[in-house]
């Protein structure tokens, strides 16, 4: 089954077979699969943060947003961030466990930026050492070069 080029207002677009589709492909979310990322140290406010982690969906996002919204069982708004974020982060450079209540510890900055990376809605920094980005959007960058 091959690819199939349509327009939609104006777009071109090809259309692919679902089971052709990369695990790096930064348009879809498929479970199963981690995302490197790194949050560069910022003088004065954090340390540099490398960890893995499996992308948030958009249902996730809403359930998480949804449950802050609604949160009546004496539950704080930061708490349920934590347990989001530690869902979803599997590995990380800091010398504790990944747990919502070592996450809840993070300097305020730097948790708000693993969540946003989390949602998606923030890129990782380059990876300290290397100067590169990570692999989850690594791909892209080679499909420009």
């Amino acid at each position: 089954m091959g690819a199939a080029s349509v327009s939609l207002h104006s777009i071109p677009l090809t259309l692919h077979p679902i089971n052709t589709r990369l695990m790096t492909d930064l348009l879809f979310i498929d479970d199963g699969y981690t995302h490197e990322a790194c949050l560069a140290a910022v003088p004065g406010l954090h340390a540099a943060l490398v960890f893995t982690y499996r992308p948030m969906t958009h249902e996730a996002r809403d359930q998480v947003a949804q449950a802050v919204a609604r949160q009546t069982s004496g539950t704080t708004a930061t708490e349920l961030l934590a347990h989001a974020i530690a869902a979803h982060v599997t590995t990380w450079n800091a010398s504790c466990e990944v747990s919502a209540d070592e996450i809840q510890k993070l300097v305020p900055g730097l948790f708000d930026k693993v969540y946003a990376i989390l949602a998606g809605a923030r890129p990782s920094d380059p990876l300290p050492d290397t100067g590169q980005v990570p692999e989850a959007y690594q791909a892209e960058a080679d499909l420009k070069n």
